[in-house]
């Protein structure tokens, strides 16, 4: 785009370099007309000044091109002042060599209308057929620039969201030695208010005209936060399209790449990659690529940009793949409604309702994924983010030698979210869970299934959680529960699995929960063995993270324990504490309906519920 601005200036001059050669008193309306018919578009200058001589020189004020109809602004460019000075034989033939150049105060707006044509492209319809022909003719036109300067220009790019891109053009200069010299570019300037240097080192005007191979260059761009560099070729370089070649990104700030597009980025780490670059037409494509997100690596990954029509949303694809994902960091830039940095997750906005600047679309696979001292294995998610609608197709992970495989769906709905959500857990191990809440090893055994769905509505996941509702079914059968455990919890609990040691045969374990305003109910739950049954029932609140749940014997199963006091497990989930339940707080286990689903289980769960032996 930078180069556009270029373009416009010896397009000027090329077409009064065209008209001074039938000589008037005053130039200036013959080379507005020539233009103007030209291009079909008003094309106006407030004065033109020639130096008849070898070189020649050119000097113009005020020039404006007028925009197409389609377009958002009258001009499509306006240019201060231009000085020129071109070699006279080189112009008799047709072509363009200027001995200097000096443009002051340009200032461009590029964008595309709805069926992607650009505000740049002069009678499209026109072009020969075939682009590789049209590219070549394009080619074939570039002036040579032996010492050109570029002063205080400004370049906006208008993205197919509305969103505009700013390059400010503090000081470019283009130079090289001649027709068949290499030819250096640099530009001092800024992207959107941040300010950062290109260079661009290529081979000569005359290989650029030559035809429509492809043109070798190297690019290296460099802001306060970001450095990208490519090394490769341009079939068309004047549209910055043809692109192939390897890339090497190192965004220290994401936010100041994705902010101009209309978007946020999704993580608020430092992101490195490195890969092979193509670009052609409004594909813009990073294959096979490597790096990092934050201290994580990335390998055999996908990057993709689609340009969207006007009034449209870019889409953003990619497809990542980790050996080890550390989600601690990425989480950790979590942002609330109120702009600030979230300290946990149930602050956390879920406003959908704003137009994106870009469609987001992804796979993420890795071999392990940690959250800090938790950790799955095999973990895999496909999402898509667009306007008003979050959905997570697949999530799914190994979790305790078992697998979970989740979804969700979130909808706009004003400025709160609606969601969705369900998820399945088949063939864990008992003896795996219960080492993740402490429990030393050997001390249960046995396979369990579970499945989870919720339905839920707020401005914030803790919002969503207080008006949501949902169901969780846990159960096992056939297993293994150490009588010791249950020993160390309360010495009345002995009677329960003597006489003997060891392990005690599970028949059956279930758990129900019933969702309501972000607390649990948890009824029934039970654990059977061929000696006794345990019945239990209580509330876990998820918003503050507390439990407080009361287990029993059943009278019928068994008249020692019957006797015995029940027990009350309670407290942070970070600290449970264990005592007996005295009074009121275990009456509501002798309860008729203790033992009914909530009618408005979804049927998958209530049938994983029914097939368990407990409720036979």
């Amino acid at each position: 785009m930078v180069i556009s601005l270029w373009l416009f200036a010896g397009l000027i001059v090329t077409f009064g370099a065209a008209a001074v050669l039938a000589v008037t008193l005053d130039p200036r309306p013959v080379v507005e007309w020539y233009a103007s018919s030209t291009l079909d578009r008003r094309l106006t200058i407030a004065a033109l000044r020639i130096g008849w001589g070898d070189p020649l020189t050119i000097e113009l004020s005020d020039v404006r091109l007028a925009d197409p109809a389609w377009a958002s602004e009258p001009d499509m460019a306006r240019v201060a002042s231009i000085h020129a000075e071109l070699d006279l034989w080189p112009l008799l033939r047709g072509q363009l060599r200027f001995r200097k150049l000096d443009v002051a105060g340009p200032a461009v707006l590029l964008e595309r209308d709805t069926d992607g044509t650009g505000n740049w492209q002069f009678h499209p319809g026109a072009l020969p057929a075939g682009r590789v022909v049209g590219v070549a003719a394009s080619r074939a036109r570039t002036p040579t620039l032996i010492d050109a300067v570029l002063r205080d220009g400004a370049l906006r790019y208008r993205t197919s969201s509305g969103a505009l891109l700013h390059i400010d053009a503090h000081d470019l200069t283009v130079t090289t030695d001649g027709d068949d010299q290499p030819v250096h570019i640099a530009l001092d300037g800024a992207y959107n208010g941040l300010p950062g240097k290109v260079t661009i080192e290529a081979q000569s005007f005359a290989a650029l005209r030559a035809g429509a191979d492809p043109f070798p260059v190297v690019v290296s761009i460099a802001t306060a936060t970001a450095r990208v560099d490519f090394t490769g070729t341009f079939t068309d370089p004047l549209n910055f399209d043809g692109a192939v070649g390897p890339i090497a990104a190192d965004i220290e700030r994401p936010d100041d790449v994705f902010a101009p597009f209309g978007t946020t980025s999704p993580v608020d780490v430092p992101l490195r990659f490195a890969g092979a670059f193509t670009k052609t037409g409004l594909q813009w494509l990073v294959s096979n690529a490597s790096g990092t997100v934050g201290a994580s690596a990335f390998t055999g990954s996908t990057l993709a940009l689609l340009e969207a029509p006007r009034g449209k949303s870019d889409d953003v694809t990619f497809d990542l793949g980790f050996p080890a994902l550390d989600l601690m960091p990425l989480l950790a830039g979590a942002v609330r409604a109120d702009n600030r940095v979230s300290r946990g997750w149930d602050s956390l906005t879920q406003d959908l309702a704003a137009q994106r600047g870009t469609n987001i679309e992804a796979h993420i696979a890795a071999a392990q994924v940690a959250y800090g001292t938790a950790r799955v294995d095999d973990a895999s998610v496909r999402f898509r983010l667009v306007t008003g609608q979050t959905e997570v197709s697949q999530l799914g992970f190994a979790f305790a030698a078992g697998r979970v495989d989740a979804s969700a769906t979130a909808r706009a709905t004003g400025p709160a979210a609606h969601v969705t959500a369900q998820a399945k857990l088949v063939g864990a191990d008992s003896g795996a869970l219960a080492r993740l809440g402490g429990i030393a090893a050997g001390q249960i055994a046995g396979r369990i299934d579970g499945g989870a769905e919720l339905d839920m509505t707020g401005e914030t996941l803790a919002a969503a959680l207080r008006a949501g509702h949902g169901h969780a079914v846990l159960a096992m059968t056939q297993g293994q529960v150490a009588r010791a455990l249950l020993e160390q919890a309360a010495t009345d609990l002995r009677a329960l699995f003597r006489p003997g040691v060891g392990m005690a045969r599970i028949t059956c374990l279930l758990g129900v929960v019933d969702l309501r305003n972000g607390i649990g109910t948890i009824a029934p739950l039970w654990l059977r063995t061929p000696e006794t049954t345990l019945i239990g029932g209580g509330s876990v609140d998820l918003l503050t993270q507390r439990l407080d749940l009361t287990i029993r014997s059943e009278a019928a199963s068994t008249g020692i324990f019957a006797l015995g006091m029940p027990l009350r497990i309670s407290g942070p989930f970070s600290k449970l504490g264990v005592q007996p339940a005295i009074g009121s707080a275990a009456r509501w286990l002798d309860a008729p309906a203790r033992d009914l689903l909530a009618q408005d289980m979804p049927a998958d769960l209530r049938q994983l519920a029914e097939r368990d032996s407990c409720l036979r």
